[in-house]
């Protein structure tokens, strides 16, 4: 179908060529079919001064086409699908930049192709020899069959096998069957295709089957099966729409959290820091947003002050410094070993701290004493 030709199919859409003899001329034409659109725009103005015409050209409401052109520009887009079966809707737009007048737009819609003719159907046959029966002097032969025909799938005719039907018939052995004789063709069967489980976002999926080929052998003077030989072949097919499925987005797990604490002991100055480390980790999303793995390790510390014990540092002249009960999640460092008064030279100071505290302990003792006596 023939959208525009020349300038005077201009007229109908309200654009005027006619008064832009001084600019571009702009000459185009827009032609579609049920395969695709061709636009041919010529006498145009060329580019200059970094200023240039643009075209834009789009196909059921997607933009194919968006750019700047010279003096004449030339292009076919074709429909996605031609034997779309609501049809193609189109649409052409151009800019003259020198000549407003010489610019317009113009569109249409074209129904499908006509479909290709659908091909004959047509049957597979499948001979499967049985093993004779010398007893009965019979043999059942299977016979397989499957009708193939072709359906409309998106823009083309794709063959889809029926199942398999099978017929059995029994004859009596040929001569040689159940004698030494020629040794027979390999029995060889088929299984039926089997589609493998496919992942989510997948596009096509592998399908596997198995081929058994049972060779004759002879036993007793006789040709029997002997042991089957098992293949496996395999095989692609595309998925269709309505098979492809979209990755579920799975629930973010709590973050990680590691604590540890470490205690440390300052005899020096009585105090006792307790230093808690915590490790964070949180979750992210991988590449392709399908699962949750760890992110990067946050470490944060935090300390607090305690005042310590008697055990944790003792009176001041016992320089063994007892090991504090042991607390579970808390790592005790070595206590300084300056629990002891540090030695100035002179013995005497801290002899006289000594004898202070006997003087103490006895006068104790005397006011008990005393006190008991009074009593008696």
């Amino acid at each position: 179908m023939l959208a525009l030709a020349g300038v005077a199919s201009l007229l109908g859409g309200g654009i005027a060529l006619g008064t832009a003899a001084s600019a571009s001329a702009g000459t185009p034409d827009v032609a579609s079919d049920c395969t695709g659109v061709t636009v041919n725009l010529a006498d145009f103005a060329a580019k200059a001064d970094g200023q240039a015409n643009h075209v834009t050209v789009t196909i059921n409401g997607k933009v194919k086409v968006d750019r700047d052109f010279g003096a004449s520009f030339t292009t076919t887009v074709a429909f996605p699908n031609e034997y779309r079966m609501k049809g193609n809707d189109w649409s052409v737009s151009w800019t003259a930049y020198d000549d407003a007048s010489a610019s317009g737009s113009t569109s249409g819609s074209e129904a499908a192709c006509e479909r290709p003719e659908q091909p004959a159907s047509y049957t597979e046959t499948e001979a499967h020899p049985g093993t004779p029966d010398c007893e009965a002097g019979t043999v059942t032969n299977e016979t397989w069959t499957r009708t193939v025909t072709y359906v409309w799938d998106y823009d083309q005719w794709t063959a889809v096998p029926g199942e398999w039907q099978v017929t059995s018939e029994t004859v009596p052995v040929q001569p040689g069957e159940c004698g030494p004789g020629e040794q027979p063709q390999p029995l060889k069967k088929w299984s039926k295709w089997q589609d493998d489980a496919w992942p989510c976002n997948a596009t096509e999926t592998t399908q596997t089957r198995t081929r058994t080929v049972t060779p004759y052998v002879l036993v007793d003077g006789q040709w029997v099966l002997g042991t089957p030989e098992v293949t496996q072949q395999t095989r692609t097919r595309q998925l269709t729409p309505d098979e492809i499925t979209k990755c579920p987005v799975p629930e973010k797990p709590q973050p990680v959290v590691v604590q540890s604490d470490k205690a440390a002991v300052d005899c020096s100055v009585h105090q006792r820091s307790v230093t808690t480390t915590t490790t964070t980790t949180d979750w992210v999303l991988n590449a392709d947003e399908t699962a949750w793995v760890k992110g990067t390790p946050v470490v944060t510390t935090s300390t607090a002050t305690f005042p310590t014990t008697v055990k944790e540092c003792p009176l001041v002249g016992d320089v063994t410094a007892e090991i504090p009960p042991v607390v579970k999640g808390v790592k005790y460092e070595a206590a300084p070993a300056a629990a002891a008064l540090a030695y100035t030279g002179a013995e005497t100071e801290s002899y006289g701290l000594a004898g202070l505290a006997l003087l103490v302990v006895g006068s104790g003792l005397v006011l008990v004493t005393r006190r008991r006596t009074v009593k008696g």
